[in-house]
């Protein structure tokens, strides 16, 4: 009966140690609107197909801003779909920052846009084709159009799908500007924490063993 017991305490402490380690692994990145100069400049810790994203507003040539933009890897997304999925998951994301102060609304406190045209043409590069060209889905937003899904000037949606030469810089196209998306590194909550807490069990555990054996031993 005794060592049932104290069986049942080492699956007691095998599971504590499970628990402490689920709870000690890595966090999910939380997601945030970065801004710069009064400006929205990306967004960080986007989550997309179960990877987390960091995304930046980039006004130049694709060539520059896609590791020479000369083949299908150096684009971060390669169908039409997950291109169109990630332009939407960043828009979700900043709505609710272009829609309140300090940018109220304005696609010109967007960086990148922030020429005399109150027009803001987010572009997404997923293919390469022909005539030194990359494709993308593109979406306007622009100040003073009616609210679509809450987003003041979203159109179209889903997004249109643009054409245009990768080495273009967009900083001379305004208002157009690359969403350029890189994979973010989440550091994980170091685990060996959780050892101390594992030995104390076993310290216990030992312990109420060798009362028990004592106790017995008394008897």
């Amino acid at each position: 009966m005794g060592e049932l017991r104290f069986a049942r305490k080492w699956v007691f402490a095998f599971a504590t140690l499970l628990f402490v380690g689920f709870a000690y692994s890595a966090p999910k990145a939380a997601t945030v609107v970065t801004f710069g100069g009064g400006e929205i400049t990306g967004v960080t810790g986007l989550e997309i197909g179960g990877t987390t994203y960091n995304v930046q507003l980039f006004d130049g040539s694709c060539v520059v801003g896609y590791f020479g933009c000369n083949e299908a890897l150096d684009l971060p997304f390669t169908t039409e779909i997950l291109a169109k999925q990630a332009l939407g998951a960043f828009l979700d994301v900043v709505r609710p920052a272009f829609n309140s102060a300090p940018i109220s609304n304005d696609p010109t406190k967007i960086f990148g846009c922030t020429g005399p045209i109150a027009q803001c043409v987010f572009n997404l590069p997923f293919e390469l084709v022909p005539g030194n060209a990359v494709v993308g889905p593109s979406v306007n937003v622009a100040l003073g159009v009616a609210a679509n899904n809450g987003f003041v000037g979203l159109f179209p949606v889903p997004p249109g799908t643009g054409n245009w030469e990768r080495t273009v810089d967009l900083s001379t196209q305004n208002p157009n500007v690359y969403v350029q998306f890189s994979e973010a590194t989440v550091s994980p909550v170091p685990i060996p924490s959780v050892f101390p807490i594992f030995a104390a069990i076993m310290g216990l555990l030992g312990f109420l063993n060798w009362r028990r054996r004592r106790a017995t031993a008394a008897a």
